[in-house]
């Protein structure tokens, strides 16, 4: 626990990089008040365990009790503690009390084939011999950035113009709050001629932290557009089966990057029909597999048609044995079934 609370202690003054980010606790409150929490989380543990670390020495060497003074004052810190864990843990949950969500609307250029693929914003471009970077000029960069995105696809009429839907959402202490927090997220899509290219992550503003922020992305595009998506935005989609759809190609899947879809009156569905397996192969060449063998006509491995002269019997194979299912005698002119 001393170790721990050196640790920790030293992420707070930066000395080392700092372990709060993207998880814990911690990263959920304000940063000016981490070093009470921290301090008040060690005390509520350490003090308990000196006590009985204590006991155990006065039963196993015959100690004296603890100075009263000293007892009552570690009491006193203890309960304090834990009354700071309570406030603090109060006022965090607070901050996830009401939820908001703003929904933006943009059109997309029409496209028969449209390529989905992923950009990473970390990765600074140089554009004219400027740099294209995400304007956060804080060191912990990091935790700033967010990788709660849904990618959804939906169908549209074929005649009705294509366009994305962004629904941004977060949380705070008031439904205000909670709007202006995802009115500040900023991410969007990019179109380059026919590519869709979707950042992998959205931005907070600085300063900010995290309260549920999420963004929610969904392509309305008509029946009968085609999809071609990176395997890059696989743990994004939502809806779509990316994994079994790359399983149809036949070749190596590490070497499937690109994967094609296409919106159908039924959803969106893998261009590329399933795969048979070699045991499905067999057996469909075995059933339809004709013997004509005096007056029996075998059809099907578990079916028998006999034809004679007095009629004809359909034998169906069940639990191993054979059951007569149709029979129709030869002086029927309507060929109907005969209850058995």
């Amino acid at each position: 626990m001393i170790i721990g609370l050196i640790f920790f202690a030293l992420a707070i003054v930066n000395v080392i990089p700092d372990v709060m980010d993207d998880s814990g606790p911690f990263y959920l409150m304000e940063p000016n008040d981490v070093p009470f929490a921290l301090i008040a989380g060690f005390l509520s543990i350490f003090i308990p365990l000196a006590g009985l670390f204590y006991l155990l020495l006065r039963v196993l060497f015959e100690k004296k009790p603890m100075n009263n003074y000293l007892t009552t004052t570690l009491f006193l810190v203890w309960l304090a503690s834990i009354g700071a864990i309570i406030y603090y843990s109060t006022s965090v949950a607070k901050e996830f009390r009401e939820s908001s969500t703003i929904v933006e609307e943009k059109p997309l250029q029409k496209q028969s084939v449209y390529f989905l693929s992923e950009n990473d914003i970390r990765v600074i471009r140089l554009k004219n011999g400027v740099k294209s970077g995400v304007g956060i000029k804080s060191d912990n960069f990091s935790s700033y950035l967010k990788r709660d995105i849904r990618i959804r696809i939906e169908r549209i009429d074929s005649l009705q113009a294509p366009y994305v839907r962004y629904e941004y959402s977060a949380k705070g202490n008031t439904y205000k709050v909670a709007t202006d927090r995802a009115a500040k997220i900023n991410y969007a899509l990019k179109q380059d001629s026919t590519a869709l290219i979707f950042d992998n992550a959205f931005q907070l503003s600085e300063g900010e932290r995290y309260r549920d922020q999420e963004v929610n992305v969904t392509l309305f595009l008509p029946v009968g557009t085609k999809l071609v998506i990176n395997d890059n935005l696989e743990d994004k989609l939502r809806d779509i089966s990316f994994y079994d759809c790359r399983d149809r190609y036949n070749k190596d899947l590490r070497n499937v990057r690109d994967v094609e879809f296409v919106v159908t009156s039924l959803g969106v569905k893998c261009a590329l029909p399933e795969k048979e397996s070699a045991e499905e192969e067999n057996d469909d060449s075995d059933s339809n597999h004709i013997v004509i063998a005096d007056t029996s006509i075998v059809i099907r491995r578990d079916t028998i048609i006999n034809a004679k002269k007095d009629g004809v019997s359909v034998q169906i194979k069940r639990n191993k044995s054979l059951e007569v299912f149709r029979s129709y005698g030869a002086e029927d002119k309507i060929y109907k079934p005969i209850p058995l």
